[in-house]
């Protein structure tokens, strides 16, 4: 804590004394985890199989054909999927995950696409699971 003059408060550390110096804030830590374990597509695309019906074997394929394309095909198929998962009550995607996403596909693609296929299979065997 600083006094009025910029001073530090004796008997109180400082804040950067409190934490080392090459760890990122706790705050940052929080932030950065939490925004990593909101929904990507892959985890809606999941849960409309296991929660809304969608066949698994159809959505494997539009998963595996999604995540080949380039942006300028991708994003038309994302507008006719959002409103066909919306259009059968499971539309929960998290838009500002996927505007992240899409703002990486020309330059990462590889990485985001692998990000929405390891969380579709993760979710769907980690639900199926617990419906066993």
């Amino acid at each position: 804590m600083l006094a009025a003059g910029g001073e530090p408060q004796p008997g109180r550390p400082s804040a950067a004394a409190a934490a080392p110096p090459d760890e990122p804030a706790p705050q940052a830590k929080t932030a950065g985890a939490l925004w990593r374990e909101r929904p990507n597509l892959g985890t809606s695309l999941a849960l409309a199989v296991i929660r809304h019906g969608f066949k698994q074997h159809r959505m494997d394929d539009r998963l595996r054909t999604l995540t080949r394309l380039p942006a300028a095909l991708l994003h038309p198929r994302l507008v006719s999927l959002a409103a066909h998962l919306h259009g059968r009550g499971a539309g929960r995607l998290d838009f500002a995950v996927l505007l992240e996403d899409l703002a990486w596909w020309d330059d990462d693609r590889l990485h985001v696409a692998a990000r929405w296929r390891e969380r579709y299979f993760l979710t769907l065997d980690r639900l199926t699971c617990r419906q066993d």
